[in-house]
């Protein structure tokens, strides 16, 4: 299994996390405004989100969508989902 690694916020493929948000939204039948409106968030600002327009994204505005959405940060990001097998080798427990 290959591992990503994220150096900088630069390596971030916005456009594929702003599909994966269109993917979660859609899987639930949400509009793009009632999932603004639920994260707080206006509709325009979370439709350049989804079409990766948008590539400054607060913690707190990830973590509501997050909520909104029922996924993690990491799915959105594109990351690996961690396992007690990397945190302990990471030394994190």
């Amino acid at each position: 299994m290959r591992t990503m690694v994220i150096e900088t916020f630069d390596d971030l493929d916005m456009k594929q996390a702003g599909a994966r948000l269109c993917e979660a939204r859609k899987h639930l039948r949400l509009s793009q405004q009632q999932v603004a409106w639920r994260a707080g968030y206006t509709q325009a600002n979370y439709n350049a989100l989804e079409r990766g327009n948008r590539t400054n994204i607060t913690v707190k505005t990830l973590y509501a969508l997050c909520q909104v959405l029922r996924v993690s940060s990491d799915y959105v990001l594109g990351l690996p989902t961690a396992t007690p097998e990397l945190a302990c080798a990471s030394g994190v427990e």
